[in-house]
């Protein structure tokens, strides 16, 4: 009796078999389909990538110059940056002078700043893309070298004491990572918020006239003495000012600090452009 079942059993594997093989070639096929898909997404984002600007500007102050932007980044560009440095995080570097050196040099003073930056290659598609943005916010303005950017990011407790973003030339410049013997110094600041995940982390400018009570509190807003203006981390916004006068002077007004975080992180990125003290700011010497 065994022996007439034993064909009926074998045929039954076989079929088990069969099926099982059929379901394993549909799931690598719809793996393969689904992976396929998925690559020819990324390429579609890629080659649909567009370096427009809609953003909307705000004037903080005319004298000194100082404007907010709403929407200067896109969430898609946000994403891309924290990804492209996920990895890339070292101690924020500041040019400082130890006391027991006679000359300042370029280090990392936790005393002074104790966050954390990471910079984006010049060659990056959306690297290339906000530098290029930055410049356009110059117009006629000299406009001929944007930094590499760098991203910051600040934790519980962390922040940078009040200072200036211009860096004495005579001293500072082989410090630079866009080292270059040309006389210049940093023309513009732009600080733009990548996330606003936090309390406290403000940009404060002591030395600025304070909003109107009826600003948009989410943004801006005046410190408890009431003076000066504290402008509140918003993601994809920024914050823009010139640092020089049109002689290339530093308009020391526009000292500024990155209060402490009392909770949560801030990240931002800083986008300086320069001016060449060899060529004028505005115009040509032709």
């Amino acid at each position: 009796m065994g022996n007439s079942k034993s064909p009926l059993v074998f045929l039954m594997s076989v079929a088990v078999l069969l099926l099982s093989l059929a379901r394993v070639g549909r799931w690598i096929s719809s793996h393969i389909s689904l992976q396929s898909s998925v690559e020819a997404k990324s390429a579609l984002i890629t080659e649909r990538y567009s370096c427009r600007q809609d953003y909307t500007v705000e004037i903080i102050s005319f004298d000194p110059w100082v404007i907010y932007i709403n929407n200067f980044i896109k969430e898609e560009e946000i994403n891309h940056l924290l990804e492209l440095t996920k990895d890339a995080w070292n101690s924020s570097e500041v040019f400082y002078k130890p006391q027991d050196h006679e000359d300042a040099t370029f280090g990392v003073d936790k005393n002074t700043r104790n966050s954390s930056s990471a910079f984006v290659p010049h060659e990056d598609l959306v690297a290339r893309c906000l530098l290029k943005r930055t410049k356009q916010l110059l117009g006629n303005a000299q406009h001929e070298n944007v930094e590499t950017p760098q991203l910051v990011r600040y934790t519980g407790g962390e922040r940078f004491r009040p200072h200036m973003d211009t860096i004495e030339p005579t001293k500072a410049t082989n410090f630079h990572p866009d080292y270059t013997e040309r006389p210049w110094n940093r023309l513009l600041s732009a600080f733009v918020y990548l996330n606003d995940n936090c309390t406290g982390g403000e940009t404060y400018f002591p030395r600025l006239t304070g909003v109107g009570a009826d600003a948009d509190g989410s943004k801006f807003s005046r410190a408890a003495n009431r003076q000066g203006l504290l402008v509140k981390p918003k993601r994809g916004n920024a914050i823009v000012w010139k640092n020089l006068f049109n002689n290339g002077s530093v308009d020391e007004r526009l000292v500024h600090a990155s209060l402490a975080i009392r909770s949560g992180e801030k990240v931002g990125m800083n986008l300086f452009t320069w001016h060449y003290f060899d060529s004028p700011m505005v115009g040509d010497a032709s």
